[in-house]
């Protein structure tokens, strides 16, 4: 639930991200289980439902998902905990050249021992994702 607000919420805080990354760098063993407890599903749809209530103006509404959309969220959120604990060896900065999934254990590196971030966005993540939202919207 926390990683969907963070991620999705209109007005969501990055910061907020720190705290659920750095709870599955800490318990990498227990991410598997939080997102197969019912309490952690229950928590999903919960968050999803508040997320959908939000209005802002001039911005639609977030469509309603059926549980297939619903779960394919679900998974992916599965992955940003899984890739926010990956361990990163002890280092004095933390140079990513994209500010896609490297970005995540990154965070929590930060957030943690405070190592200095440096991004370079070369524009090519940028683009693909450009492309890649121009060829699914033609189909």
């Amino acid at each position: 639930a926390e990683l969907l607000r963070g991620l999705l919420a209109w007005d969501a805080d990055p910061t907020t991200l720190r705290e659920p990354l750095v709870w599955c760098r800490n318990n990498p063993t227990r991410i598997r289980h939080a997102f197969r407890a019912a309490v952690g599903w229950d928590g999903f749809l919960d968050a999803l439902e508040d997320l959908r209530k939000e209005t802002v103006p001039d911005a639609h509404v977030m469509p309603e998902m059926d549980i297939p959309e619903a779960s394919e969220l679900y998974q992916t959120l599965y992955w940003v905990a899984r890739c926010g604990a990956m361990p990163l060896p002890k280092s004095d900065v933390l140079h990513l050249t994209a500010a896609g999934w490297a970005a995540l254990p990154a965070v929590a590196e930060k957030a943690e021992r405070g190592t200095p971030v440096l991004l370079t966005e070369h524009g090519l993540y940028v683009r693909e994702a450009y492309l890649g939202a121009m060829s699914t919207n033609a189909t």
